[in-house]
């Protein structure tokens, strides 16, 4: 019974975390449509951070080095 309640916790938890995700995914569309510039490449930039995450790893090993 342990593990059942264990696991479902964890799905509802990643569930919670996908759509904070699309929340934050339609506001930065709304900012890049409806933003200032400096709000719009912001609003870009972390757009790119979602889609990419290994080429913003990448970046940062980069940075490291």
């Amino acid at each position: 019974m342990y593990i059942v309640v264990t696991t479902m916790v964890g799905i509802h938890f990643e569930e919670l975390k996908l759509k904070q995700l699309e929340i934050e995914v339609r506001a930065l569309a709304a900012l890049i449509e409806h933003g200032n510039h400096y709000y719009s490449k912001q609003a870009e930039r972390r757009l790119f951070e979602i889609a990419m995450p290994d080429l913003l790893a990448e970046q940062l090993e980069q940075e490291k080095l």
